[in-house]
């Protein structure tokens, strides 16, 4: 109940709170990326007297992300943590933009940054969680992704975790988790159909498998040339090679976005159909 949370914490604020009880404000709007009514409250932040220089440029941030221009927003993001920012609020918009800018090193430094203020902030234990997949350090990931979901079990989280054991070869938690994120509002996302499939695929249950990537393919996005790999793998495997000879059609026209890994999985298809 995040707008009464933000009524509740406006209600008891006075000249002496002021700064403490819009910090909070801000925090509650990042943590549900609510960025218009998150920049009304840093604006108000700024026009405090003996305001720090950093909420002048997370204020610019937060106006040049609402225009759309990420670049510049990630400059005066970074910019307000070099000058000192200590709000969660300025982490979690700091992290934001690196993953939009796939900017690996930052997002690391900043998820440490935003886990030594707040070790349970659900963000930056999402960011710190994925970068840790990237170097297969699965354990710590995992504890990362746990402490997530246990602050706000977003679909995304749920997908990556899933997506994680999937790698490691727990397949039955990739399916509950798999599950989790359908329900938590990843049921209109072609990837979250995909781990699932995935996730079943490991199981064994090769026809559930392969409906799930019928209904990932069928969405808008399902064109993504990993998911249509998985649906041309179990196509095939189904005795169905007109099906994976048209995914490949579609994967063709993406190719580049593949891994090494993928491509080799994809010449396999290819022999198999010739």
């Amino acid at each position: 109940k995040y707008n009464e949370a933000v009524e509740a914490v406006l209600a008891v604020k006075n000249v002496e709170n002021a700064e403490n009880v819009l910090r909070k404000c801000a925090s509650i709007y990042s943590h549900i990326g609510d960025n218009a009514k998150l920049l009304e409250v840093v604006k108000e932040l700024g026009a405090m007297d003996g305001a720090s220089e950093w909420i002048g440029l997370s204020t610019k941030s937060l106006e040049s992300l609402i225009a759309n221009d990420v670049p510049m927003a990630k400059k005066f993001s970074d910019q307000a943590i070099k000058a000192g920012a200590d709000a969660d609020f300025v982490f979690r918009s700091a992290l934001l933009l690196d993953m939009m800018t796939n900017d690996t090193v930052a997002a690391g430094e900043h998820a440490d940054m935003a886990l030594s203020a707040n070790a349970l902030d659900f963000f930056a234990n999402y960011v710190k969680a994925t970068i840790l997949v990237g170097r297969k350090d699965y354990k710590n990931a995992e504890r990362h992704f746990q402490i997530s979901m246990s602050q706000n079990p977003a679909w995304f989280v749920a997908n990556d975790y899933a997506a994680m054991v999937v790698e490691i070869g727990n397949f039955q938690l990739a399916e509950n988790l798999a599950n989790a994120a359908l329900a938590s509002g990843g049921d209109a996302q072609p990837a979250v159909w995909d781990t699932l499939a995935a996730a079943l695929a490991g199981l064994g249950k090769k026809g559930d498998a392969l409906e799930a990537l019928k209904k990932a393919v069928a969405l808008p996005g399902g064109d993504d040339p990993r998911v249509q790999l998985r649906y041309a793998e179990l196509s095939l495997e189904n005795g169905d090679k007109e099906a994976a000879a048209k995914a490949i059609g579609v994967i063709d026209k993406n190719l580049e976005t593949l891994s090494i890994s993928e491509r080799e999985r994809l010449g396999v298809v290819r022999k198999a159909i010739e």
